[in-house]
Protein backbone atom coordinates (compact mmCIF):
# COMPACT_ATOMS: atom_id res chain seq x y z
CA UNK A 1 0.00 0.00 0.00
CA UNK A 2 1.42 3.39 -1.00
CA UNK A 3 1.89 5.94 1.79
CA UNK A 4 -0.60 8.78 2.02
CA UNK A 5 0.65 11.95 0.35
CA UNK A 6 0.44 15.01 2.60
CA UNK A 7 1.63 17.56 0.04
CA UNK A 8 3.39 17.80 -3.29
CA UNK A 9 5.13 20.70 -5.04
CA UNK A 10 6.95 21.37 -8.27
CA UNK A 11 10.41 22.39 -7.12
CA UNK A 12 13.98 22.94 -8.13
CA UNK A 13 16.27 20.87 -5.91
CA UNK A 14 19.92 21.16 -4.97
CA UNK A 15 21.98 18.73 -2.87
CA UNK A 16 25.15 19.77 -1.10
CA UNK A 17 27.17 17.05 0.61
CA UNK A 18 29.17 17.79 3.73
CA UNK A 19 32.13 19.94 2.76
CA UNK A 20 31.77 19.70 -1.01
CA UNK A 21 29.00 20.03 -3.55
CA UNK A 22 27.84 16.99 -5.49
CA UNK A 23 29.73 14.37 -3.55
CA UNK A 24 28.99 11.02 -5.21
CA UNK A 25 27.43 9.25 -2.24
CA UNK A 26 25.09 10.87 0.27
CA UNK A 27 23.74 7.71 1.88
CA UNK A 28 24.18 8.25 5.60
CA UNK A 29 25.11 5.29 7.79
CA UNK A 30 21.73 5.47 9.55
CA UNK A 31 19.88 5.62 6.22
CA UNK A 32 18.52 9.14 6.66
CA UNK A 33 19.62 10.31 3.22
CA UNK A 34 19.27 7.71 0.51
CA UNK A 35 19.95 8.49 -3.12
CA UNK A 36 19.21 6.50 -6.21
CA UNK A 37 21.89 3.90 -7.03
CA UNK A 38 23.60 6.15 -9.59
CA UNK A 39 26.06 8.83 -8.59
CA UNK A 40 24.31 12.09 -7.74
CA UNK A 41 27.52 13.84 -8.74
CA UNK A 42 27.22 12.47 -12.27
CA UNK A 43 23.55 13.45 -12.42
CA UNK A 44 24.29 16.96 -11.21
CA UNK A 45 27.13 17.38 -13.67
CA UNK A 46 24.84 16.40 -16.58
CA UNK A 47 22.14 18.78 -15.39
CA UNK A 48 24.66 21.57 -15.04
CA UNK A 49 25.97 20.93 -18.55
CA UNK A 50 22.46 20.80 -20.02
CA UNK A 51 20.89 23.69 -18.11
CA UNK A 52 23.90 25.59 -16.78
CA UNK A 53 22.54 25.18 -13.27
CA UNK A 54 23.09 23.10 -10.14
CA UNK A 55 19.33 23.15 -9.52
CA UNK A 56 17.36 20.18 -10.83
CA UNK A 57 13.67 20.62 -11.72
CA UNK A 58 11.30 18.03 -10.30
CA UNK A 59 8.55 17.19 -7.84
CA UNK A 60 8.82 17.04 -4.05
CA UNK A 61 6.36 14.73 -2.32
CA UNK A 62 5.77 14.74 1.43
CA UNK A 63 4.39 11.66 3.18
CA UNK A 64 4.09 10.87 6.88
CA UNK A 65 7.55 9.26 6.85
CA UNK A 66 9.53 10.75 3.97
CA UNK A 67 10.27 13.80 1.84
CA UNK A 68 10.92 12.56 -1.69
CA UNK A 69 12.25 14.27 -4.80
CA UNK A 70 11.94 12.96 -8.33
CA UNK A 71 13.31 14.75 -11.38
CA UNK A 72 10.79 15.70 -14.07
CA UNK A 73 10.38 13.20 -16.94
CA UNK A 74 12.27 15.33 -19.53
CA UNK A 75 15.22 15.52 -17.15
CA UNK A 76 15.18 11.76 -16.62
CA UNK A 77 15.09 11.27 -20.40
CA UNK A 78 18.05 13.62 -20.83
CA UNK A 79 20.01 11.84 -18.12
CA UNK A 80 19.01 8.34 -19.17
CA UNK A 81 18.91 7.36 -15.49
CA UNK A 82 17.01 7.88 -12.28
CA UNK A 83 17.48 11.16 -10.40
CA UNK A 84 15.58 10.77 -7.17
CA UNK A 85 16.10 11.40 -3.49
CA UNK A 86 14.29 10.21 -0.37
CA UNK A 87 14.79 11.72 3.08
CA UNK A 88 13.55 10.01 6.22
CA UNK A 89 11.75 12.80 8.12
CA UNK A 90 13.17 11.60 11.46
CA UNK A 91 16.67 12.27 10.09
CA UNK A 92 16.04 15.95 9.32
CA UNK A 93 18.05 17.83 11.93
CA UNK A 94 17.24 21.38 10.81
CA UNK A 95 14.66 22.99 8.54
CA UNK A 96 14.85 26.59 7.42
CA UNK A 97 13.06 28.81 4.90
CA UNK A 98 13.85 32.06 3.18
CA UNK A 99 11.80 34.25 0.89
CA UNK A 100 12.76 34.76 -2.73
CA UNK A 101 11.21 37.11 -5.30
CA UNK A 102 9.13 34.35 -6.94
CA UNK A 103 8.56 31.99 -4.02
CA UNK A 104 10.92 30.69 -1.42
CA UNK A 105 13.62 28.24 -0.50
CA UNK A 106 13.41 25.39 1.99
CA UNK A 107 16.68 24.03 3.38
CA UNK A 108 16.62 20.60 5.04
CA UNK A 109 19.75 19.43 6.85
CA UNK A 110 20.36 15.72 7.30
CA UNK A 111 23.52 13.94 8.47
CA UNK A 112 26.09 14.42 5.72
CA UNK A 113 24.07 16.67 3.41
CA UNK A 114 21.96 19.75 2.91
CA UNK A 115 19.02 19.56 0.50
CA UNK A 116 17.42 22.74 -0.82
CA UNK A 117 14.09 23.10 -2.55
CA UNK A 118 12.92 26.26 -4.32
CA UNK A 119 9.21 26.57 -5.00
CA UNK A 120 6.14 28.76 -4.82
CA UNK A 121 4.34 28.46 -1.51
CA UNK A 122 7.57 27.48 0.25
CA UNK A 123 6.44 28.83 3.64
CA UNK A 124 3.30 26.68 3.59
CA UNK A 125 5.16 23.61 2.31
CA UNK A 126 7.87 24.08 4.97
CA UNK A 127 5.15 24.26 7.63
CA UNK A 128 3.73 20.97 6.38
CA UNK A 129 7.21 19.42 6.44
CA UNK A 130 7.80 20.68 10.01
CA UNK A 131 4.49 19.19 11.16
CA UNK A 132 5.28 15.87 9.46
CA UNK A 133 8.80 15.80 11.01
CA UNK A 134 7.31 16.41 14.47
CA UNK A 135 4.71 13.68 13.95
CA UNK A 136 7.30 11.20 12.58
CA UNK A 137 9.49 11.71 15.66
CA UNK A 138 6.54 10.99 17.96
CA UNK A 139 5.95 7.60 16.33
Amino acid sequence: MAPEVIATRLVDAQVIAAGTQWQPSLAAADGTAQLAPTSWGQVAWRIRQAWGSRWMPGRATLTAATLQFEALPPVRLLLGEDASLELDLRGITHLDTRSLPLGGEITATVPGAVVRFRCRGADRFAGQVRDAVRDARRR
